[in-house]
């Protein structure tokens, strides 16, 4: 079986008339994947979780830079109408300097009875588990908190509640320090949470993501991957509180991506650098609370 598998691999990859792979397999093999790919000089979107650490990320990135290839790691909520309003209240400064930041992406379910046996969210071997499926969400938002100059955490500490039917995290809580983002602020703190047992929305009204400043707030609602409304609060009089904004605009972004795949270049905002700060953040958790198992095909 599975040399009839690398056999099609084989042919795909070669294939002439296909210029862009899409990369959806688990995320043990999306470097295998990548890589055969990239080498045989196709184009790559690869889903979150890019890789299962920074090392294979830097790795791709490499390859693609040097044969001019795209590649990106598919993580749609960095294009949402909702996380350009982030970006953009951020850089203007609505809320003052950020001090602290709340991540968390809780599904709600039982992974005893809710996932069937062999699902690859709770098997190891294909590096399932809520920090590689659902904390990449978390981490997403707490690096769009922080200044571009800013996004390697100082210090991380970690816990984990494992699964104990395969060994897989079922709730992993990951506390990041950052240095001051300016020369006379404060050292920022970042919560980054995930769990398929806790609901991180049990109400409808429960923000998912807070990133807090010295001037005011900004609260993000419904699920981390897909935001549906954001709010920001300035502190003093006069509050001014941002309604909700839930229009996808997917055709812009279709645009940007031909755009990039014509000049055979990565995209700047999402890849190599974003990617590989993620990666980082994950992998300096394994080594605060050990690697979870995780499986890395083909490194």
């Amino acid at each position: 079986m599975e040399e009839t598998f690398q056999l099609r691999w084989g042919i795909l990859v070669n294939c002439p008339t296909i210029d862009v792979i899409y990369i959806a397999t688990p995320h043990s093999h999306h470097f295998q994947n990548a890589m055969l790919a990239l080498e045989a000089g196709k184009h790559v979107l690869c889903e979150k979780n890019f890789t299962v650490n920074a090392g294979q990320a830097k790795k791709l990135s490499t390859v693609a830079e040097k044969k001019q290839r795209f590649l990106m790691e598919g993580l749609w909520t960095r294009f949402l109408p909702v996380s350009v309003e982030v970006r953009q209240f951020l850089q203007a400064g609505a809320i003052g300097t950020v001090t602290r930041v709340f991540a968390d992406n809780g599904l709600g379910m039982d992974p005893y009875s809710d996932f069937l046996p062999g699902d690859l969210m709770v098997v190891k071997e294909l590096a399932g588990g809520a920090l590689l499926d659902l904390g990449v969400y978390s981490i997403h938002w707490v690096l769009q908190a922080m200044p571009k100059t800013n996004r390697r955490p100082i210090q991380i500490l970690s816990t984990t509640t494992e699964y104990a039917v395969s060994g897989v995290d079922e709730t992993t809580t990951i506390l990041m320090r950052f240095a001051p983002s300016t020369a006379d602020g404060p050292e920022i703190q970042a919560t980054a949470s995930a769990s398929l047992r806790a609901i991180t929305d049990p109400d409808g009204e429960t923000a998912a993501v807070r990133i807090q400043g010295d001037q005011g707030e900004t609260q993000i609602y419904g699920w981390p991957w897909c935001p549906s409304r954001l709010r920001v609060i300035r502190r003093g009089p006069g509050m001014n509180n941002r309604g909700t904004i839930n229009r996808q605009d997917r055709p812009s972004t279709r645009r940007s991506i031909w755009t990039l795949l014509r000049g055979g270049r990565s995209c700047t905002l999402h890849l190599p650098r974003s990617s590989r700060e993620s990666r980082d953040a994950l992998a300096r958790e394994h080594d605060s609370n050990g690697d979870h198992g995780y499986s890395a095909a083909g490194e």
